[in-house]
């Protein structure tokens, strides 16, 4: 066989397996953290279509560790207040999921479990406890929690993740109806017609006033306008598209 022929089926073959994202329109943030960085641990990238600028705070990095293999890449955060943020004016408008649908997911991984721990949520600054418009965190009593400021949480759920374990972790609502996922498996949904509204664009690896993620965060992914699962799923076993 040719080389040249050879080539073309490597081609076809290839891009036969690319995975696209058929919503990927609807990617407000898209954290992947892809060597396409420069492989520097200090500088974040939006891999959605707004490419927002994140801003590091504290001593947040990224490094070769994912739930999938060593090629890819990871936040990570040490629990001391370190965290990410875009407080823009387009991401404020970007997390505004009114009373429409919404996904929000990301992979998790605990180095520790004590006390509240913050996931992702959208408030103006880390220290103004109670200007969430939506917030997600595993909180100290031993619970994963969704909600509003306003309204308190919106889905709970009773959970003991073990350190040392990647989860991934997906809060929905589609048509009136919130639902909760870890590891693809529903745990718990509730009706609501919650208006999100934002106050002040996304803030990663913290909650409220100072409640930092003690582990790492990969593929935190922000899909405004679609509930992406209703229903038991598989999760992903590779990266995310990034179109």
């Amino acid at each position: 066989m040719s080389g040249i022929l050879q080539g073309l089926i490597a081609s076809i073959s290839s891009a036969a397996a690319a995975v696209t994202d058929t919503y990927f329109n609807l990617v407000t943030l898209l954290l992947n953290t892809t060597s396409t960085n420069g492989a520097q641990n200090n500088t974040f990238l939006d891999s959605s279509t707004n490419n927002f600028t994140i801003t590091r705070n504290g001593n947040t990095t990224q490094g070769t560790f994912t739930p999938f293999s060593q090629t890819g890449w990871s936040n990570y955060f040490s629990g001391s207040g370190d965290y990410l943020c875009n407080y823009t004016q387009q991401a404020i408008n970007s997390t505004n999921f009114g009373t429409g649908d919404f996904t929000i997911e990301c992979w998790v991984y605990f180095n520790s479990t004590s006390g509240d721990q913050g996931i992702i949520d959208d408030a103006s600054n880390p220290s103004s406890a109670g200007t969430q418009k939506w917030f997600l965190h595993k909180d100290g009593s031993g619970n994963l929690a969704f909600g509003q400021h306003s309204v308190g949480n919106i889905l709970s759920y009773s959970w003991s993740p073990s350190t040392g374990t990647w989860y991934y972790i997906t809060i929905t609502r589609a048509s009136g109806t919130a639902y909760m996922f870890i590891n693809g498996s529903l745990v718990t949904s509730a009706s609501n017609s919650t208006n999100f509204a934002s106050s002040g664009g996304v803030q990663v690896g913290i909650f409220a006033s100072g409640n930092s993620l003690n582990g790492y965060l990969d593929d935190v992914r922000i899909t405004n306008g679609y509930a992406r699962y209703t229903s038991t799923f598989t999760p992903p076993t590779s990266a995310l598209p990034t179109y």
